[in-house]
């Protein structure tokens, strides 16, 4: 990015990082754009079934790019939160199923997709929604200190 060293006091990136082709270097972007204490919310979502591109596997190597340059606010950024059977069953993990039940509206992958229309007229049924876990972070650069 074109923009000086430690400019911003806080940066969103919301769904998009595991998408890029070289997370690594956004990640390092955003170390070095942060000011010392300056935040970064972080979200990404995975495929808790594995039917996704986005696998479990794929967000701990994200959480891994970050580890080094960044203090973790929130309690869930370790290996052990980043498991397939936590995010499939857990009650406080915000996954297509609650938002299937409760707000439907709102989900963004409520209509068909090509590739499953496709795979409809071939004759395999799968799901019309996929399982997806949104994964929420608070980062900070430097130290952090809890205000509570």
């Amino acid at each position: 990015m074109s923009y000086p060293d430690e400019v911003f006091e806080h940066i969103c990136c919301i769904s998009v990082l595991e998408h890029a082709r070289d997370p690594a270097a956004i990640a390092r972007e955003f170390q070095r754009c942060l000011k010392p204490g300056g935040s970064l919310l972080l979200t990404f979502d995975v495929s808790a079934d594995g039917d996704r591109d986005i696998s479990v596997a794929r967000a701990r190597d994200l959480l891994g790019l970050l580890h080094d340059d960044f203090v973790f606010a929130t309690p869930f950024s370790g290996e052990d939160y980043l498991d397939e059977t936590v995010l499939s069953h857990a009650d406080d993990v915000l996954r297509t199923p609650w938002f299937r039940r409760h707000q439907p509206e709102l989900l963004p992958w409520r209509f068909v997709s090509r590739s499953s229309l496709k795979n409809l007229l071939r004759g395999k049924f799968g799901r019309p929604f996929y399982d997806l876990a949104v994964i929420g972070l608070v980062l900070y650069k430097g130290e952090y200190k809890d205000a509570r």
